[in-house]
C-alpha cells in the first residue's frame, strides 16, 4: 500500500470513522472525494481488489441514512463466497457449507452436531475401556482383569458351575433360562419368539420404538389407526379396534375373548382327543380305546348282545311309550305325556315351572289338560289400596310389577277404573306404570295430576 491508494476501512474501533480514505504518508488520510458526504454512503457498493484478507471481495454499505462524524457506518461483504471451497468432512451448496455425518454414530439433532444413541460399536473403541472408566470396576473387591481367589455359585441366581480354577479361570460356567422367556441359541442368551408377556414390561411401549405402519400413525406420543387398516376378524371405528367373534364357537365376555359354553363342536377338533386330555379317561379301570372286559345294560337299557373285542351292538333305551318315546330324531317327551304328578315331582319348585312356561320352554301340547294348577305357579294376583293426599301422583305397590303381566295392571279412583297410558298421563284420570320404579325395586302407579286429598286409590296387578 502506498500513497495515494484508495482504501476500504471498515473495521475501526469508532464505527463512524469508516469509509474509503485516499492513503497519505503520514497519519493525515483523506476521505475519498467520492465518498466524503453522508448521502454518498447509503448502498454504496465496492470492490476490493487487493488485500491479503479481503482482495477480490465486494461490500455494501448497508446504512441507510449517514450523517459523518456521528453514525456507525457499516460495511457488509456481499460477494466473494465462491472463493470459499468445502473441505474434509464438509459440503457447500451455493453459499451454505454443512458438516457431512454417517447418521449411525454420528447426526444432526437440533442444527447440532451429536452422537447417535447406540451409535458407538465395538469396532470403534481404541484398545479396551478402562477400569477408572466404569462406574462398577470390581467384582467382590478384587479388580476387572485379575484372578479371583474363589468362586461359588448362589443357589437361585441362574447359574451353574462344575468346577473352577481359582488361578486361571472358570470352567463349565452355565447361565440357566427358563425357555419360555430367555433361551440359549448358537451359544447366545436371546429372548425366545413370543417370550416377553404384557406383565414382563415395565411401563408402556413409547410410539417412537414401534415400526409404525399399516395405517399407524403417531400423534403427540400417542398410535393412533386411520380407517380402513382391520384386518380379517378385525373392525375399527373411531380409532377404536374390536374383534369379530361369531357368538356360536367364540364370545366376549368381561372384554376377554373366550370360548363359548358348547362353542366347540366336533367339526372343529382336528383329530381325536387323547386320553390324556380327559379327566375321566377310563370305564371301571380299563382305558379308552381298550376292550372292555364285560358289558351289561342297566336300569332304562337293552342289550341284545355284546363282543368284548369290538364294539357294542344293539344297545336299546327303553322307554315307557306315554311320558317319554323314541322318534326319528330321538327320544322326546310323548304327546300329552307330562301330568299333574309329573310337575309334582318338579321338587315343589313353582318358580321353575312358571318361568319355563313364561319361557315357552315346556310345549303346551306336551301337557295334560288340568295339569298345571294354580299351585304351580309363581305369580299372584295382588289387590292394594292407597289414600290420595292432594299432592302425591305416585304410589308405590308392595311387590314388583310382573314383566308378562304389565299391560293388565288397573287402577281405580275411588271405584271408577282410571286410563292406562304409555306414558305423559293426563290429569288424575290417566296413569302409566313403572314395574320396578318404586322404592327398592317395587311397582309404581303415576298419575297425571295428583288425586285428591282423601281420594281412594286402589290396584290389581300380578307380581
Amino acid at each position: 500500500m502506498s500513497a495515494g491508494d484508495r482504501v476500504l476501512v471498515k473495521d475501526q474501533s469508532t464505527s463512524s470513522q469508516n469509509g474509503v480514505y485516499i492513503v497519505a504518508a503520514g497519519a493525515d488520510w483523506t476521505r475519498s472525494s467520492d465518498m466524503d458526504s453522508g448521502s454518498e454512503f447509503p448502498g454504496a457498493a465496492l470492490f476490493v481488489r487487493e488485500g491479503t484478507v479481503n482482495g477480490d471481495v465486494g461490500f455494501v454499505c448497508t446504512n441507510d441514512s449517514v450523517t459523518l462524524g456521528t453514525t456507525a457506518i457499516t460495511f457488509t461483504e456481499f460477494s466473494g463466497a465462491a472463493s470459499i471451497v468445502a473441505g474434509d468432512g464438509l459440503t457447500k451448496t451455493s453459499n451454505t457449507l454443512s458438516v457431512n455425518v454417517d447418521d449411525s454414530s454420528l447426526q444432526i439433532s437440533s442444527d447440532s452436531l451429536q452422537v447417535k444413541a447406540l451409535g458407538i460399536t465395538n469396532a470403534m473403541l481404541a484398545g479396551y475401556i478402562s477400569n477408572a472408566k466404569l462406574l462398577n470396576s470390581t467384582i467382590s473387591g478384587v479388580a476387572l482383569g485379575s484372578n479371583l481367589s474363589s468362586l461359588s455359585v448362589v443357589s437361585g441366581s441362574a447359574l451353574a458351575m462344575t468346577s473352577y480354577n481359582g488361578s486361571a479361570s472358570r470352567s463349565d460356567l452355565a447361565v440357566q433360562v427358563d425357555d419360555s422367556s430367555i433361551e440359549i441359541s448358537g451359544n447366545a442368551l436371546q429372548v425366545k419368539a413370543s417370550g416377553v408377556t404384557n406383565s414382563m414390561l415395565a411401563g408402556s411401549i413409547t410410539a417412537e420404538k414401534l415400526n409404525k405402519g399399516l395405517g399407524l400413525t403417531d400423534n403427540a406420543g400417542n398410535l393412533e389407526l386411520a380407517s380402513g387398516v382391520a384386518g380379517n376378524g378385525l373392525s375399527i371405528s373411531s380409532q377404536v379396534i374390536s374383534v369379530n367373534v361369531d357368538d356360536s364357537s367364540i364370545e366376549i365376555s368381561s372384554d376377554s375373548l373366550q370360548v363359548k359354553a358348547l362353542g366347540i363342536t366336533n367339526a372343529m377338533l382336528a383329530g381325536s382327543i387323547s386320553n390324556a386330555k380327559l379327566a375321566n379317561r377310563t370305564i371301571s379301570g380299563v382305558a379308552l380305546g381298550s376292550d372292555l372286559n364285560s358289558l351289561s345294560a342297566g336300569n332304562g337299557l337293552s342289550m341284545t348282545s355284546y363282543n368284548g373285542s369290538a364294539a357294542v351292538s344293539d344297545l336299546t333305551i327303553q322307554t315307557d311309550g306315554s311320558t317319554l318315546s323314541v322318534s326319528g330324531s330321538g327320544i322326546k317327551v310323548a304327546d300329552g305325556g307330562i301330568s299333574a304328578n309329573q310337575l309334582s315331582q318338579t321338587g315343589g319348585s313353582e318358580a321353575v315351572i312358571t318361568q319355563a312356561i313364561r319361557n315357552n320352554a315346556i310345549v303346551t301340547d306336551k301337557i295334560n289338560d288340568s295339569a298345571v294348577t294354580s299351585a304351580k305357579v309363581a305369580f299372584l294376583p295382588n289387590y292394594e289400596s292407597y289414600s290420595g293426599d292432594g299432592s302425591a301422583t305416585s304410589f308405590d305397590l308392595s311387590s314388583a310389577i310382573d314383566s308378562n303381566f304389565a299391560g293388565g295392571v288397573v287402577a281405580y279412583r275411588n271405584g271408577l277404573a282410571m286410563q292406562l297410558v304409555a306414558s305423559s298421563p293426563s290429569g288424575q284420570d290417566q296413569y302409566t306404570i313403572s314395574e320396578t320404579g318404586g322404592a327398592g325395586g317395587v311397582g309404581q302407579v303415576i298419575f297425571g295430576t295428583a288425586p285428591n286429598n282423601g281420594d281412594t286409590i286402589s290396584v290389581l296387578y300380578w307380581s
